[in-house]
């Protein structure tokens, strides 16, 4: 009898055990889709053509189809360009039309940031080089703008124009229209979060001359803070950053 109630007794603990850790969700139900991204190409060569364009195929979370057909789209119209440019230059001996694109990204917990790396020429004195960047949440899919990424009663916002600003003031190579231009994105930036830093970035020509290239601002997470969704805090603290060509140094 008392080793029935001793088996008994430790069925109960055991189905309370199993009971809290359900509730705690630690015990495995349906499993998330896992982010992952692949590769794809466009290339093709030609006497006054060249196109080298490598481009994300991303997976595993709600709106990846659509976010690949918008991306596609982008590949194709920069590729037809600079197709349309070649037929321009076959006239000109030694000048080729080109595209180079490349993609690097940064994952981790409910948090991708995606950018694209691209360089063309399509005639001139010079080509020219950009960024595209996609920041979202991995579980509901959620492509993040920039103000999206604070906490809403935050001064995240105010923190981040005003150090733009005074690094602009502080500059001697920014156009005279610089502070003007960056009031004018009313806070809506491009940018992209690469380890544990958030980047701001404006292309060429917006702010100051060609030689002076892409312009970026960098901001930690820990000058950040309590300013930024969890979500994103989380992904972000105490990761390492990697090197973008386009900005010069590991940002």
């Amino acid at each position: 009898m008392r080793l029935h109630r001793c088996l008994f007794a430790l069925m109960v603990i055991v189905m309370v055990i199993t009971a809290f850790c359900g509730c705690n969700g630690i015990t495995s139900g349906p499993e998330k889709s896992a982010f992952s991204v692949e590769s794809s190409y466009i290339q093709e060569n030609g006497e006054h053509l060249s196109i080298n364009a490598e481009y994300p195929i991303l997976k595993g979370f709600p709106g990846a189809d659509q976010l690949n057909v918008e991306i596609r789209e982008k590949v194709e119209a920069a590729a037809e360009e600079v197709r349309n440019a070649a037929l321009d230059l076959e006239n000109r001996e030694g000048f080729s039309a080109s595209l180079n694109s490349s993609y690097q990204y940064f994952h981790n917990k409910d948090i991708a940031s995606l950018w694209m790396s691209w360089d063309n020429y399509t005639g001139g004195a010079h080509g020219l080089y950009w960024l595209d960047s996609y920041t979202l949440n991995t579980n509901t899919g959620q492509i993040y703008t920039f103000p999206e990424l604070f906490q809403d009663d935050s001064d995240g916002l105010e923190y981040v124009n005003e150090k733009i600003l005074s690094e602009i003031a502080e500059g001697d190579y920014y156009f005279e229209s610089a502070a003007d231009t960056v009031a004018g994105y009313n806070g809506n930036y491009d940018f992209l979060i690469n380890g544990e830093n958030l980047i701001v970035y404006f292309s060429l020509y917006d702010i100051a001359p060609y030689v002076a290239g892409i312009q970026s601002f960098s901001f930690s997470v820990d000058e950040l803070g309590s300013m930024l969704k969890p979500e994103v805090f989380a992904a972000m603290e105490g990761q390492e950053p990697v090197f973008i060509q386009f900005f010069g140094s590991d940002e």
